[in-house]
């Protein structure tokens, strides 16, 4: 296995953490964003972040 293919399974593994994660833990993405490899990862990650960050906020009527 070469370098990026270890890559691509690493950042493939963060954005599978961050689809598991509640709502609730939106700003622990922010650690797996640090973590990540490429910026396409980087840009999936905030992604999820803001998208689960929104749903916090209209779980709790401040949308």
């Amino acid at each position: 296995m070469n370098n990026n293919e270890k890559e691509k399974k690493s950042d493939a593994e963060l954005i599978e953490e961050a689809y598991k994660m509640s709502y609730t833990d939106w700003s622990l993405i922010e650690g797996l964003i640090e973590q990540a490899e490429s910026e396409e990862t980087k840009e999936i990650l905030l992604s999820r972040e803001k998208y689960l960050y929104h749903r916090e906020e209209a779980s709790c009527g401040c949308l």
